[in-house]
C-alpha cells in the first residue's frame, strides 16, 4: 500500500490541529508526514526489527 492511498480520503479541514495552516496543500503535506512517520516508526520499524532479532 502507497502512502498516496493511506491519504486517499483524508479530509484535512476535519483536523483540528491543521486548521490554523491556510493552504491546504499544505495540510495535506503535513498530513502525509505524519502519517509516513507513524508508518515508519510505529509499524514498520517494529516488525522488521521482530524479524531481524527472531
Amino acid at each position: 500500500m502507497s502512502l498516496g492511498q493511506l491519504m486517499s480520503g483524508i479530509k484535512t479541514k476535519n483536523v483540528q490541529w491543521l486548521l490554523s495552516v491556510e493552504c491546504n496543500r499544505c495540510r495535506l503535506d503535513l498530513m502525509s508526514r505524519l502519517v509516513h512517520w507513524i508508518i515508519t516508526q510505529f509499524v514498520f520499524c517494529p516488525a522488521a526489527h521482530a524479524l531481524l532479532h527472531h
